[in-house]
């Protein structure tokens, strides 16, 4: 998790094959160069566009763009908040009525 209003670049794996493939997490300040190490490469695919191979002698360069994204929110959401109410925080951890045997 990373909170809002933290300058960093996130690369997240989608559908990764590995338990081992979690999101990377850089300073946007510095630039990214994705290389595949062997054959048969990388498919990088780019909002949602057909794949593009990625071979070995390919480089894949990011940087953060000079612009800031701007997005229209309709209520200001609380980041803390959102993930109490998503993750549970705070709620005692009883088993569900239905998983345990009642008289």
């Amino acid at each position: 998790m990373i909170t809002p209003g933290v300058p960093v670049l996130q690369l997240v794996p989608i559908c990764p094959h590995s338990l081992a493939s979690r999101a990377l997490v850089f300073p946007d300040s510095e630039p990214v160069n994705i290389y595949p190490v062997n054959i048969p490469g990388l498919v990088m695919v780019v909002d949602g566009n057909g794949g593009y191979y990625i071979i070995p002698e390919n480089r894949v360069y990011l940087e953060r763009a000079p612009y800031n994204a701007r997005f229209i929110r309709l209520q200001s959401p609380e980041f803390f908040s959102i993930l109490r109410e998503k993750l549970g925080w705070g709620l005692p951890h009883i088993a569900k009525p239905n998983s345990v045997g009642l008289p």
